[in-house]
């Protein structure tokens, strides 16, 4: 999400384990189809599951810049992550 609180459309959302083994996603706003409704209790925005218990690294890139965070699943838990952007630039056209 921006500072502001609003969050990303159609953002590609990475969970990568110990072992570098990749797992995608992608935030709700952007689901054309909206076969995904996120639950308004918990406020989610992407989700994977189920995944193992571990330490893993999930991975965004926003207008070209990267953020990482790593997050702690435990066995039978919702683990919750929030990751916050700088905020949106407006495009410069090219001339």
């Amino acid at each position: 999400m921006e500072p502001e609180g609003s969050a990303w459309q159609g953002v590609t959302v990475t969970l990568i384990d110990k072992d570098g083994a990749l797992l995608n996603t992608w935030t709700y706003l952007d689901d054309p189809d909206h076969l995904i409704r996120p639950d308004p209790a918990l406020g989610e925005n992407f989700v994977f599951g189920p995944v193992a218990e571990g330490r893993y690294t999930v991975f965004v890139e926003v207008q070209g810049e990267e953020y990482r965070r790593t997050v702690e699943v435990s066995d039978g838990q919702v683990t919750t992550l929030e990751i916050v952007t700088a905020p949106y630039r407006t495009p410069t056209p090219a001339p």
